[in-house]
């Protein structure tokens, strides 16, 4: 288990461990869920919640004189409490499914781990659901996702409604891409005594009651278990570009917005130097990125061969580039006042 205030993300934790099983589940996220490898996670400082303190405003510096003292200063800082939701999940597997498969050369357990990946994409998924959308004021369950956290623009430097930016769409068909800059001010969190990631138990086999005819039937179980949240320390390690109409989108950037202006300008408002960027945008968005950096529409985009995950990426002026279908395109306008720039 990791100490508090270590930072792991999978692909690190998967060069740790020696059982194979873990490591074989963390590659298989890796690969259909990229953005899950890239976010370090850390321990949370208390049992069921991670307190974080934010400053609030800079410290106004005073002058002096030879001779002369100056007052002392304080930054205008807040305390924040982060939560984590908890999600779980039982993978059964009928007794008699299980023998039939492994007559076919211990087919078995390859069938129990092909259902158990099922679970643990699932579990993965609906956590990047509420990474996006979470809303502890709407079910407090879920802790706050990054669209809720910057749902309010502003035109007011160093604020977090200053990490906005509109792609200029009015209807309901817009999408969103946030820029994060993870490390020690922008992470996941898990629950204090809980492993890093998706925990797998296996119960073998049960008696599991049939609520269909009131009997009760020999299955394998797996319990999925997934504890996990997130926090931001600093927003200016993260961003949103909202707005996006996916409707007007072209391959030639031509028309609809303009997507290498509006990344530009989230990532002017990002401090780069608090860790490693990452840019995550919805289907749509990465199959336009791919057709403009195909027609060389946008100078900006390259495809990487990035050795440490041993697949090409494609990067947006050095920044990786992650899908993440928890995305919608479905969004709804975000109205308000933005700022310039």
């Amino acid at each position: 288990m990791a100490t508090v205030g270590t930072l792991f993300n999978l692909r690190t934790l998967k060069s740790m461990i020696e059982d194979k099983k873990i490591a074989d589940v963390i590659h298989a996220l890796d690969q259909r869920l990229p953005a899950i490898g890239d976010l370090p996670m850390q321990e949370c400082n208390a049992v069921d919640h991670h307190l974080i303190t934010r400053s609030t405003g800079n410290i106004a510096v005073g002058k002096r004189r030879i001779n002369q003292g100056v007052a002392p200063q304080q930054g205008a800082q807040t305390q924040v409490r982060e939560t984590c939701a908890m999600y779980e999940s039982r993978s059964h597997m009928d007794e008699a499914l299980y023998s039939l498969a492994n007559a076919k050369e211990g087919g078995g357990n390859k069938a129990r781990y092909n259902a158990d990946m099922q679970h643990v994409k699932g579990q993965a998924e609906s956590f990047f659901a509420d990474l996006i959308y979470g809303d502890e004021s709407s079910d407090p369950d879920e802790f706050n996702g990054l669209a809720t956290r910057f749902a309010t623009p502003s035109t007011t430097i160093n604020t977090q409604g200053f990490q906005m930016v509109s792609g200029g769409g009015t209807g309901s068909t817009n999408t969103s891409i946030f820029g994060l800059v993870l490390g020690d001010y922008c992470y996941g969190i898990h629950k204090a005594g809980c492993p890093v990631g998706i925990q797998m138990v296996d119960n073998g086999k049960q008696e599991i009651y049939d609520s269909t005819t009131g009997g009760r039937v020999t299955k394998y179980e797996t319990v999925h278990r997934l504890d996990a949240g997130l926090a931001i320390a600093d927003y200016h390690a993260a961003g949103r570009i909202c707005n996006i109409d996916v409707s007007l989108l072209s391959k030639s950037a031509t028309s609809g917005a303009d997507l290498d202006n509006l990344m530009q300008r989230l990532i002017a408002r990002l401090d780069l130097g608090l860790g490693q960027p990452v840019l995550w945008v919805p289907f749509v968005i990465e199959s336009f990125l791919r057709q403009q950096l195909s027609n060389k529409a946008n100078n900006n985009l390259t495809w990487d061969f990035i050795e440490e995950e041993d697949r090409r990426v494609m990067m947006y002026g050095g920044i990786p580039i992650r899908r993440v279908d928890a995305i919608l395109s479905t969004e709804g306008t975000v109205s308000g006042t933005f700022s310039a720039g």
